[in-house]
């Protein structure tokens, strides 16, 4: 198998075998599909921002090379100003998703524009850049950050503030420590 992918509690679980895996040069993804329901992170509109920007940090810290959602415009005919979870053409609700689940970008006259939830994921992606720079140079300051932000898969940092504020750090480690 060229990956494997595992959702977000099987990735907590099987920790071990992602790190072999990877030893050998082989990836292990996260994937993320309407659940898990809390206390786990999600990225659906009722949750808090900063659980998209989350995913990142999960993805480093359970040694993820990859991310995998299952779609990001799933419109099926649907106006999604109207709903956020989009009927099929048909009418159908089923399967109906939580809110927002399928709907990460919005079509305006002009194109394409992003939700405040794919902003804040790609927060999350310029820091988990970051930590990997970090952790090249100082593994240490990069996994005690990351535990800061995202003790267990369960229990993480809710407030922007203090994402923000990691990131600050991390600059500021990368900047003392040099190319």
């Amino acid at each position: 198998m060229d990956v494997q992918v595992f959702n977000l509690p099987g990735l907590n679980t099987y920790q071990e075998l992602a790190r072999a895996r990877s030893t050998r040069g082989q990836n292990s993804w996260l994937y993320h599909c309407t659940s898990p329901y809390p206390p786990h992170p999600n990225r659906h509109i009722d949750c808090f921002l900063t659980e998209s920007r989350l995913y990142p940090w999960l993805c480093f810290k359970l040694g993820a090379q990859g991310y995998l959602f299952w779609g990001a415009n799933i419109y099926r005919g649907a106006d999604e100003y109207k709903t956020s979870i989009g009927p099929f053409p048909n009418g159908s609700q089923n399967p109906g998703h939580p809110p927002g689940d399928n709907w990460f970008f919005y079509r305006t006259f002009d194109g394409l524009v992003p939700s405040t939830r794919m902003v804040s994921f790609r927060e999350g992606v310029i820091d988990h850049a970051l930590l990997t720079l970090l952790e090249q140079r100082a593994p240490a300051a990069a996994s005690e950050i990351t535990e800061r932000i995202a003790r267990t898969i369960t229990d993480f940092e809710r407030g922007p503030k203090v994402y923000h504020q990691a990131r600050t750090e991390i600059l500021t480690a990368l900047e003392r420590r040099g190319p």
